[in-house]
């Protein structure tokens, strides 16, 4: 189940359509679809052309749609609508949303588009839940999503405006003990922009202990936000959507040093999940 849109007047040729998406960030071009996907966010979703085959553009009313996938947390509609409306605004579209309503020219509401793709997710959702068992319908509270989506949405903007040697890592989501989390990667404690999220991940290389005749073992350790906390308050930072760290480079302090070289190696590391598979927690709690 998806979320459609028609872009009906004026219809746009192939070329157009082209145009307007070649070159554009997150964008591939194929067999007349626009398909987009954010590596740092896990959004995804297209724009079709439907002037592609001979006759087909006579046969329908509108030119291009556009698609986004039902049961993904709330960001993915902030990501998208930004685009939809520069592809509106581009050729200024009548758009027709079968789920609820249509656009005049200039009408084109972000809000209400919003407002829609929430009522139908939500229903998408409703039906899900009654096919699965809740217990087994992974959530976090909307405004976690939110924060971190925003977090690695300007990624890599923060990065390049940062020293070159402070890094700043991509938040993603894990299950660590039976529950689910945020996590990101903190290999040997290097300088960067820290966030704060449920656990760090030290990927231990150089400050990895010795073992007797084998010298280092690379290894991980999984890092509680409030095992860490002590050790990074003297580096916070407020100024971005996620609480944060700043370590500036070209080392850390031998404080931070040391804690991760007197960190336990980890059994087991938190299993990934992607954004996709994880609901709002506000949502699953309205229809459990």
């Amino acid at each position: 189940m998806s979320h459609d849109l028609f872009f009906t007047k004026p219809r746009i040729p192939i070329e157009d359509f082209v145009g307007h998406f070649a070159g554009r960030a997150g964008y591939e071009l194929a067999n007349g679809q626009a398909f987009y996907r954010n590596e740092d966010t896990g959004v995804y979703f297209s724009f079709q052309h439907f002037g592609t085959e001979a006759g087909r553009a006579e046969e329908t009313e509108h030119s291009a749609s556009f698609n986004l996938n039902y049961c993904r947390p709330n960001f993915f509609g902030l990501e998208a609508v930004s685009e939809v409306l520069d592809f509106v605004q581009r050729f200024q579209f009548s758009v027709h949303d079968p789920q609820g309503r249509d656009w005049e020219v200039g009408s084109f509401s972000e809000d209400a588009f919003l407002e829609s793709w929430d009522r139908a997710n939500a229903g998408a959702c409703k039906m899900l839940m009654l096919r699965e068992d809740p217990s087994r319908v992974w959530s976090l509270p909307k405004q976690q999503l939110e924060a971190i989506w925003r977090w690695n949405l300007n990624r890599q903007k923060r990065e390049s405006e940062l020293p070159e040697d402070v890094g700043v890592p991509k938040v993603v989501l894990g299950i660590h003990e039976g529950r689910i989390g945020s996590v990101a990667l903190w290999p040997d404690g290097v300088p960067g922009l820290i966030p704060e999220v449920d656990f760090l991940v030290a990927v231990r290389v150089a400050l990895a202990p010795r073992k007797l005749f084998r010298g280092r073992i690379k290894d991980r350790c999984i890092i509680p936000i409030g095992a860490a906390r002590s050790v990074l308050a003297p580096y916070g930072s407020t100024a971005h959507s996620l609480a944060a760290f700043r370590i500036d480079g070209p080392e850390s302090p031998q404080a931070v040093l040391d804690f991760i070289r007197s960190l336990e190696p980890a059994t087991t590391v938190p299993k990934f999940v992607p954004f996709d598979q994880v609901l709002d927690s506000e949502l699953v709690g309205r229809l459990t």
